[in-house]
């Protein structure tokens, strides 16, 4: 297990490097200006050449792109990751910011994912062939077949409009949260769900198992102290990949509801070539990433004997 980590931390720096590269690369590859960008930002004012080539130098733009790069990494090294060139504050400060309201609304999907898709997956292999089984299999085709824009959009005039329950847009709790972190579970509830189906379904006709049903034992004892564990592994997984593509992707949803996350920093910054705050989002979604697949993968370590075994040969 601690060979494990060694190996994952040697890893990391040079996929973060790897990526904010990357990231680099594509910045400087668009067409927009961040000078003319900044200097239009009123929608009246027309730069000169001479105060455009001024804003690239106060910029460092007019640096080779290899210049611009090692002076960024320098300072992240140092610990400063610079300032955002639209609105001058840190940006480690906002992207701090944006990103605990993301992963507040990550955390309260995830916890509506779990404690609704796994049960729902396990009546669906346990009652396959019933009423109830069949009801679970048609409600996930119909969660995953809802839009996210759409869902939220409706459930903000029933339930924020006309109820009255929850806030329309904004940050100002954790009630805040529930209505959007529901609607951008609901997907995900389908998948896993299904996901949990299929593999409990595949456990429970393992040979073991059905050794297990012929000695008399309960056969919701063998689903829960035998099938469960090694039916969660793809699930897992699955849920691995859902949270890191909230963290980096929840955009359409915060947006709807005006949420301050990093879907709406990364839109911004994308907007307005911010450079400094593009760099900084890639940086922090990169490191939740890689963070949360070592969690993944030292939960399949966990889950499953035979891989700790291949591990240590």
């Amino acid at each position: 297990m601690i060979e494990y980590l060694v190996k994952r931390g040697i890893f990391f720096i040079p996929t973060i490097i790897g990526t904010t590269i990357l990231s680099f690369i594509l910045g400087q590859m668009a067409p927009a200006d961040p000078a003319l960008v900044l200097l239009t930002m009123d929608g009246n004012t027309v730069p000169t050449t001479i105060e455009l080539a001024q804003k690239r130098k106060e910029l460092g733009l007019d640096n080779p792109f290899f210049v611009q790069y090692m002076s960024w990494f320098c300072q992240v090294i140092k610990g400063s990751w610079g300032n955002s060139y639209i609105t001058n504050k840190p940006v480690f400060d906002e992207v701090i910011r944006a990103a605990s309201t993301t992963i507040k609304l990550t955390i309260m999907s995830l916890i509506w994912v779990v404690i609704t898709a796994l049960p729902l997956g396990i009546v669906m292999a346990i009652y396959e062939k019933k009423v109830l089984g069949k009801v679970g299999f048609y409600l996930t085709l119909i969660f995953t077949s809802i839009p996210s824009f759409w869902l939220a959009i409706l459930s903000i005039q029933i339930f924020s409009e006309e109820l009255a329950l929850f806030p329309t847009s904004g940050f100002t709790s954790l009630h805040s949260l529930v209505l959007p972190s529901i609607v951008l579970g609901v997907f995900t509830i389908g998948l896993v769900a299904r996901m949990q189906f299929d593999s409990l379904r595949l456990v429970l006709k393992e040979p073991y198992l059905m050794t297990a049903q012929s000695k008399g034992l309960p056969y919701w004892y063998i689903v829960y102290a035998h099938a469960l564990k090694n039916s969660w592994v793809s699930v897992i997984t699955l849920l691995g990949n859902y949270v890191v593509g909230i963290i980096g992707g929840a955009t359409v949803i915060e947006i709807i509801f005006s949420l301050p996350g990093l879907g709406t920093l990364i839109l911004e910054a994308i907007r307005g070539r911010d450079y400094p705050m593009i760099q900084g989002y890639v940086l922090i979604v990169g490191v939740i990433t890689i963070i949360i697949n070592s969690l993944v993968d030292l939960l399949h370590l966990y889950l499953q004997p035979k891989l700790r075994l291949r591990r240590d040969l």
